[in-house]
């Protein structure tokens, strides 16, 4: 299922579709990306989001964010210049954990995801970096 992208094309198309796949990350993104939000998840997220970029600081104690910065929850990001990118995540997750549903807090999960390749990390650790943290 890698991505999700044909199941999703699938759903898009009104098709059936059966999906598997031993690796739990790519489960994971493709029911996160079939799976409908309500009304009140969308709200959920969109206000996480907006509060967790207004408020995002460097400068939140690290013994808050012990559970989302071990090395299980943010594989790959343990070099020095990835530092603050870590705690960012951290600080993410932690809010996330916030969120209303399951739903909208897998979705905030798979955006956060994201994270790590669109700061442009070279090589193949951006999909793995919060692999542990979606189980």
């Amino acid at each position: 299922m890698g991505g999700g992208t044909t199941i999703v094309e699938a759903v898009v198309q009104g098709r059936r579709a059966i999906g598997s796949d031993i690796n739990s990350l790519s489960v994971f993104l493709t029911r996160t990306k079939t799976t409908p939000l309500s009304e009140r998840d969308a709200r959920g997220v969109q206000s996480w989001s907006t509060a967790l970029v207004e408020g995002l600081t460097y400068h939140h104690p690290r013994d808050e964010l012990a559970d989302y910065l071990s090395d299980r929850r943010t594989k790959n990001l343990s070099a020095p210049q990835l530092r603050a990118l870590k705690k960012a995540v951290a600080i993410a997750l932690r809010e996330a954990d916030g969120l209303p549903t399951h739903r909208a807090r897998n979705f905030a999960r798979c955006v956060l995801l994201r994270t790590p390749a669109d700061a442009n990390l070279v090589g193949s650790a951006p999909r793995r970096v919060l692999h542990a943290a979606v189980d």
